[in-house]
């Protein structure tokens, strides 16, 4: 919030679609690969520890 300056609030909000965002992609990547084992999750849980 620090960097948004006087525009604070516009940097939350972004910041909030953001990760709403990453959210609906990765659940519906995970619903759109189930197959009734646990590995599609696995996959994305894999995914994200590695990319950050």
């Amino acid at each position: 919030m620090a960097a948004s300056g006087q525009y604070s609030g516009v940097g939350s909000a972004l910041t909030g679609v953001f990760q709403f965002g990453c959210a609906f992609l990765v659940s519906s990547l995970v619903a759109a690969g189930q197959n009734g084992t646990s590995l599609p999750d696995d996959y994305c849980c894999c995914g994200f520890r590695h990319a950050g």
